[in-house]
């Protein structure tokens, strides 16, 4: 008795989401999920570094990036089936500023072996940069708006945050009234200008009074 299957199994990469061109920055596990009609055997993952033009070598660290296109050693196992994961990376594994692709494929128990999906980005630990256009000086009888920019190395900039504090008794500006007595600053969301992503960014922050 046997069951006869010729249906490819599903899988699907979720973090990193499937995409190419994109930009990120905090990536410690690759993880996602896979279906098939009859049972799942194995998912495989692979790391690519676009720069160099190999694969990972699992297993390496620091990461060696030595492996070709057809080398089969470069696939690894994940844990888990339905809802699969890699192992933890070190916090240093991915390398500022380069071009990354991860690859996941499964196999299912005929032997059936789905093609593989992709996600292909660039891993930055660039910190963005905002600068504060309004007011100029330090001494102002009229204070209703803030005005700035901002800009990253790699990456568009989709929010932009500003804390306002009155120096008098150091407490933060909360979106209508200076009341939050804390260290650390309370941040409001600014207004985007084209509402972004964009990289340079002009921003304006408007809900100010008197005080």
């Amino acid at each position: 008795t046997f069951v006869f299957d010729d249906q490819l199994p599903q899988i699907k990469l979720k973090r990193p989401p499937v995409s190419a061109g994109q930009t990120i920055s905090d990536l410690p596990v690759l993880s996602g999920t896979a279906v098939d009609d009859v049972g799942l055997a194995r998912i495989e993952l692979r790391i690519r570094n676009n720069g160099a033009g190999a694969y990972w070598n699992p297993g390496t660290f620091p990461p060696s990036f030595t492996l070709g296109e057809s080398d089969p050693t470069g696939w690894f196992l994940s844990a888990g089936l339905v809802n699969w994961s890699s192992g933890t990376f070190p916090a240093n594994f991915w390398a500022n500023s380069v071009n990354y692709s991860v690859h996941a494929r499964a196999k299912d128990n005929a032997g059936n072996t789905a093609p593989y999906e992709a996600s292909t980005f660039t891993f930055t630990t660039e910190i963005p940069e905002s600068y504060v256009v309004l007011p100029t000086t330090y001494a102002i009888s009229v204070f209703t708006q803030i005005t700035g920019t901002a800009v990253d190395t790699l990456s568009q900039i989709d929010k932009v945050w500003v804390g306002i504090q009155r120096k008098t008794d150091n407490v933060w500006w909360d979106g209508s009234n200076f009341s939050v007595a804390q260290a650390n600053p309370f941040w409001n969301p600014a207004v985007i200008a084209g509402g972004g992503p964009c990289n340079p960014c002009a921003w304006s922050y408007t809900p100010l009074t008197q005080g």
